[in-house]
């Protein structure tokens, strides 16, 4: 199971969303097991979208701003799930695409945070 954080630029075709998702393996807990990047949060234990963003390939960032496309977290801490967003993307299909994609199907429940701070607003219209 993982972790991380992830940006949705395709609703269309999901798994071209696949390079967008940051993730972090852990248990069931929370416990960091493995990652790729340096981990660059305040508190150290996650990836921050606009820093992580800074270092895709422009490929992936297309000389867009961090906060450009529709983005969102997944959380798991003390054995709980919690997959924070954009309100543009809390969709079932989009839902169950990341679930499956960060394997969260050791969990009964999963927290669905549809975030409509600024902390997760998209220019992209959303």
């Amino acid at each position: 199971m993982y972790k991380g954080i992830f940006w949705i630029v395709d609703e269309e075709n999901l798994h071209n969303n696949d390079r967008y998702l940051i993730k972090i393996e852990t248990d069931r807990k929370g416990t960091i097991l493995d990652y790729d990047l340096p981990l660059n949060s305040r508190n150290g234990d996650n990836y921050a979208h606009k820093e992580t963003w800074k270092i895709l390939p422009y490929e992936l960032s297309r000389n867009k701003p961090f906060n450009y496309f529709p983005r969102g977290r997944v959380e798991i801490r003390n054995g709980k799930c919690t997959i924070f967003l954009n309100p543009s993307i809390n969709k079932e299909e989009i839902v169950e695409y990341l679930k499956e994609q960060f394997e969260l199907n050791d969990f009964d429940l999963i927290r669905i945070v549809a975030d409509h701070s600024n902390h997760y607003k998209a220019r992209l219209g959303k």
